[in-house]
């Protein structure tokens, strides 16, 4: 006699199954360039922030030179540690494709 399973018990066992096999198994390259594409659109906003920001710095630099209260906490300090954690992301995220694509660290295909 064969057991039923409920409607919970089946989501439960395929949750169960997915945890033992790993989030990894169902990484695929669309997931990964979509991950890509928020990073790379991360960097460029980032980046249009740090130049505004440093330019609005050198503006007060020009004209008001040490006469201006700057600050310890610069937004361009914010900023560019934000381009930096990105670029750092997009890297992984290459090694990752290249991971699931069967490709070598320089990105060709593995024989």
């Amino acid at each position: 006699m064969a057991l039923r399973l409920s409607a919970a018990q089946k989501i439960q066992k395929s949750l169960d199954n997915i945890c033992c096999l790993g989030y990894d198994m169902y990484m695929d390259k669309d997931i990964i360039w979509q991950s890509q594409m928020a990073a790379l659109r991360e960097i460029e906003v980032n980046l249009v922030s740090l130049i505004k920001a440093a330019k609005d710095t050198q503006s007060r630099i020009r004209t008001d030179g040490l006469d201006h209260n700057y600050s310890q906490n610069h937004d361009c300090y914010n900023y560019a540690v934000k381009v930096w954690k990105n670029s750092m992301r997009l890297a992984e995220l290459k090694k990752l494709e290249y991971d699931v694509t069967g490709c070598d660290r320089d990105g060709r295909k593995i024989k």
